[in-house]
């Protein structure tokens, strides 16, 4: 696999690019470590968008423009690569096990600031995704890629929609949402919607609004050729409790499995304690993530109720023609009638 970095210039342009890392790196040292970040942003992106970036990187004679591309790809790549490498750097592996590196003009740091240190880092790599993801999610070529349109099949598909409910500034959270949103629509709201109803409001999702509407328009399958104009707005209410429902559900499925680093500071309440004089940071514990999951939960429950309530309403049920009935003087009885015939 190509990477993004040689072993000349690495340690040089390695420094440069964070900007924060003193030490000359050798790159044999961190090649896997290297590997394995650029693996994962592949993940993300997908190879044939990788493998544009690696033609830029070959390019010589590129413009600052160019650059600053490149730029984008290789930060959260160097930044994750040294997520990874920092942990084992901070002891000596020795024959004898490991030992903790000590020196006179230096001072071991406490724990705490390692664990502070490492979720600074760990959040500098998600904001350097989401300026990648950013740039990404407007560029033409990239939104031809399967990565793209896997995203975009969720009836909340941009940041935009996901801060109606609730705001979280960040592509890369809607790109790790994307398992909760497909439970929130197969599992959830195809039953109560409806095969019909659920392939016409997934149509009017991917097409978008037509010209002069402010939402997607209303499809004849269920309504004939023209709708009232109480049932497109019962379907526009549907359509906006949808993108709610999906929006809280993913979140209720994000809380016991996503990083807590990656959800938006503020979805769970981090308290603070007093160390040394300096405020420390405490991970939320499991409770804590269990009741915001709960909490999340009963919204999209609440909203699900709402959305089969005006189904019901768009849909009114059929009432039974032969129940409670005469028929040339005789009367129709139904299965709950105690009635015996012989």
């Amino acid at each position: 696999m190509k990477l993004l970095f040689t072993s000349e210039t690495f340690s040089q342009e390695f420094r440069e690019i964070l900007g924060f890392v003193d030490a000359d790196i050798n790159f044999t040292s961190v090649k896997s470590d290297l590997t394995s970040a650029t693996r994962e942003i592949i993940t993300l992106i997908g190879q044939a968008t990788y493998d544009r970036w690696i033609t830029l990187f070959e390019k010589e004679n590129r413009t600052a423009e160019e650059n600053e591309q490149l730029h984008l790809m290789r930060y959260p790549v160097a930044m994750n690569t040294y997520r990874l490498l920092a942990p084992s750097k901070d002891l000596q592996h020795t024959n004898q096990g490991r030992m903790m590196r000590t020196d006179d003009n230096e001072a071991r740091p406490f724990q705490w600031m390692i664990d502070a240190n490492n979720e600074a880092n760990e959040r500098k790599y998600y904001r350097a995704v989401d300026q990648l993801l950013e740039y990404l999610f407007d560029d033409s070529a990239f939104k031809e890629t399967l990565e793209y349109k896997e995203v975009k099949k969720y009836f909340v598909s941009t940041t935009a929609d996901f801060e109606e409910y609730f705001s979280i500034h960040s592509r890369l959270i809607l790109v790790k949402l994307g398992p909760g949103f497909r439970q929130a629509q197969k599992r959830h709201l195809k039953p109560v919607l409806g095969v019909n109803l659920y392939n016409e409001i997934e149509k009017a999702h991917l097409e978008g609004p037509a010209a002069g509407e402010e939402l997607p328009v209303l499809l004849p399958i269920s309504f004939g050729e023209t709708p009232t104009a109480e049932q497109k707005k019962i379907y526009f209410q549907i359509y906006d409790l949808v993108k709610e429902f999906c929006v809280y559900w993913s979140l209720h499925w994000a809380m016991p499995r996503l990083a807590v680093n990656l959800l938006p500071e503020g979805i769970l309440q981090r308290y603070t304690s007093e160390r040394e004089t300096t405020r420390a940071s405490k991970v939320p514990e499991g409770l804590q993530s269990q009741h915001a999951s709960s909490l999340f939960k009963q919204d999209a429950m609440a909203a699900l109720s709402e959305i089969e309530s005006l189904v019901t309403a768009l849909y009114p049920p059929v009432p039974d023609p032969y129940q409670d009935e005469e028929e040339d003087g005789f009367r129709l009885f139904n299965d709950d009638d105690n009635f015996v015939t012989t």
